[in-house]
């Protein structure tokens, strides 16, 4: 079997894109952010640990983080261990991820898991 890309070429002019002034953006279809909005976000980060994720929110009036929810991978695996799977990611992502350092693989866990917490419902 041939293996050729069948992904169309983009043609979006990408040096204009990058090139291009922020402020001559035409932002005035995006709604404005109101309080609430803001009084009702949740921020989902990796932590430092075996694939721990912290959720959290802040106080819109004190500025105080409030933890919703942590999560380790001992809630999800007594024993601390993950099945072993094997996926294929793009090559830019994979190398993205190992630019980060040597927890790149913990980073990654944590990535999916982040993902997965902001779908729930």
């Amino acid at each position: 079997m041939n293996k050729t890309n069948t992904k169309p070429t983009s043609r979006t002019d990408w040096e204009k894109i990058k090139n291009r002034n922020p402020e001559d953006i035409d932002t005035s279809d995006i709604p404005e952010l109101g309080a609430e909005f803001f009084a009702n976000a949740q921020i989902r980060q990796s932590t430092p640990g075996p694939h721990s994720v912290r959720v959290f929110r802040v106080d819109p009036e004190t500025g105080e983080e409030i933890t919703v929810r942590e999560w380790t991978s001992n809630e999800a695996a007594p024993g601390n261990s993950s099945p072993i799977i094997t996926i294929r990611v793009e090559p830019e992502t994979l190398a993205w991820f190992r630019a980060q350092g040597e927890e790149a693989q913990n980073k990654m866990r944590a990535a999916l898991r982040i993902y997965v917490l902001a779908h729930q419902k």
